[in-house]
């Protein structure tokens, strides 16, 4: 990841410079996905952070250690668009081992709403253990449909505002080449607040008062399988993500409950510039599970087309296919259809009330050496659409 580029050409500053200035000015018009309250928005956040901070090496030799300040910006479907800055410090305690990063960052919605955090990345000697986690302050709002296939099939939605602090470590250890287990903690304290008077009439926008002001503490074992051959646009192999999450008492937890969350991403190439992506998603749940910590589409680019958190429910499968070609230079396509479905229990997710999602894009190449892309994705979903700007790809 840190190979140094070699500059065989005069003119290779010049070009350099082309490729990150527009990169950058471009990033202003990313999607960062959903920067909201729970660990896979802060998630996401920390992975456009990366792809940014990768093409600002192109400035100069891949540096293994230093200070990188990039700029941060989003545009998507749940909260609309905004700004904001990270600041990046590289370093290594193995030489033969990718560098850690620690990185301080905030963003800011066009709502009022406004997010900053700590991620810290720590890769130990020999690469056998990875100690990350993120530390995070926020007070944002989105919008809310209720629980339920036939809420978001509705489509009313009042205002939650959402504010509360995130902390979440997690221990890695290789057990294999391509494998890794480990653990991770969670803690979520959250205040909901709502001008709608129906967040408290008992109705489909009614949030329990417990909920309102909710502390959320929980552990669980974690699995990571990756055998991709490149992290930002894979052309061969797997990545299979298993996250579970046991919220107890015991812990100092308001609610007791269970949830697992699964990702899993196959790639094969198919042409020289071309891929079939696959992404299969799912998420279970059980126990007196608080409506934030809900299954929802539309979080992670699970099924887009869809705001986040209009079909949310205790269950949820995910499904989609994509095809992503070179066809001009540094110019790229991707067209891409999925199905998913949400539905109180596993029994229920039967086929019976189906989410469809379609649509296609275009991408610009800003990094041939990690083949790192910006673009936009037009998709369409049952009754809805939408425009998402993005760095990267959706999975």
């Amino acid at each position: 990841m840190f190979r140094k580029l070699e500059r065989k050409s005069p003119l290779f500053p010049s070009k350099a410079l082309l490729v990150v200035s527009l990169s950058l000015v471009l990033s202003f018009m990313v999607n960062i996905g959903q920067v909201l309250a729970k660990d896979e928005e802060f998630e996401e956040l920390e992975k456009q952070i990366d792809l940014l901070s990768q093409i600002e090496n192109l400035l100069e030799s891949q540096r293994e250690r230093g200070l990188i300040i990039v700029p941060v910006a989003f545009s998507n479907p749940t909260i609309g668009s905004g700004v904001g800055a990270a600041a990046r410090l590289l370093y290594q305690l193995d030489e033969e081992v990718e560098g850690s990063h620690t990185t301080v960052g905030a963003a800011w919605a066009g709502g009022g709403g406004w997010m900053v955090g700590v991620n810290q990345k720590t890769l130990f000697p020999g690469d056998h253990i990875h100690l990350n986690g993120v530390l995070g302050l926020f007070d944002v709002t989105r919008p809310y449909y209720g629980i339920g296939y036939e809420a978001g099939e509705v489509g009313d939605s009042i205002d939650l505002d959402q504010a509360g602090y995130l902390f979440a470590p997690e221990l890695l250890v290789r057990l294999g080449k391509n494998l890794r287990m480990g653990v991770r903690y969670r803690l979520l304290q959250m205040e909901t607040t709502s001008g709608a008077p129906e967040i408290s009439s008992g109705g489909v926008f009614n949030i329990p008062e417990g909920q309102r002001d909710a502390f959320s503490s929980g552990i669980g074992p974690t699995l990571r399988l990756d055998s991709r051959d490149n992290s930002y646009h894979p052309f061969r192999g797997a990545l299979l993500d298993i996250v579970t999450f046991v919220a107890d008492p015991d812990l100092g937890s308001d609610f007791q409950y269970r949830t697992l969350k699964s990702e899993y991403s196959h790639y094969v190439q198919i042409g020289e510039d071309q891929v079939l992506a696959l992404g299969l998603n799912g998420c279970f749940s059980s126990g007196d599970v608080p409506y934030f910590d809900l299954c929802a589409f539309g979080q992670k680019s699970n099924l887009r087309g869809y705001v986040a958190g209009q079909y949310r429910d205790r269950n949820m499968l995910s499904a989609q296919l994509e095809y992503r070609g070179q066809f001009y230079g540094r110019w790229g396509l991707v067209a891409f259809a999925g199905m998913g479905e949400v539905a109180p229990s596993v029994d229920e997710l039967d086929g019976a009330d189906l989410l469809p999602s379609y649509g296609g894009g275009l991408r610009f190449m800003v990094s041939r050496s990690q083949r790192i892309n910006v673009g936009f994705d037009l998709a369409a979903g049952k009754d809805t659409s939408a425009f998402y700007l993005r760095f990267g790809e959706a999975f």
